[in-house]
């Protein structure tokens, strides 16, 4: 049984995010939208998703994924946030109840345009 055990140890595990994290990364994607949508100057018909919030597990930074519709708005909204991105960081502090609230770390989430163009592959197989 010793084996076992050890051999199990010695294994590489993936750890899930608990409770506490999912709860948090959902209250600053929130919060973070609802930030975005009042203070920032968005182009006009221009749609920003936060597709994606991950808080890494020592809480000193989040990962957020976005999605631009058109995609030819992605780098001017991009240049949007990062000149902004300590103001946002500010506004959040004022809405979280934290100590220290993690770092804002922006980047585009590519997996919807894999999706269209693959979509567009399938259909043009038909």
């Amino acid at each position: 049984m010793k084996k076992l055990d050890s051999a199990l140890l010695g294994a590489k595990q993936v750890k899930t995010p608990n409770r506490r994290l999912l709860r948090l990364a959902s209250v600053i994607r929130q919060h973070l939208a609802n930030i975005i949508s009042r203070e920032l100057e968005i182009p006009r018909r221009t749609l920003l998703t936060i597709s994606t919030v991950e808080v890494l597990a020592d809480y000193s930074a989040v990962k957020i994924g976005l999605v631009v519709w058109p995609t030819d708005q992605q780098e001017v909204v991009m240049v949007i946030l990062n000149n902004n991105l300590k103001r946002l960081q500010m506004l959040l502090a004022q809405k979280l109840t934290m100590y220290r609230v993690p770092r804002l770390q922006v980047s585009l989430d590519e997996s919807a345009n894999k999706a269209a163009r693959l979509e567009g592959l399938l259909d043009s197989l038909e």
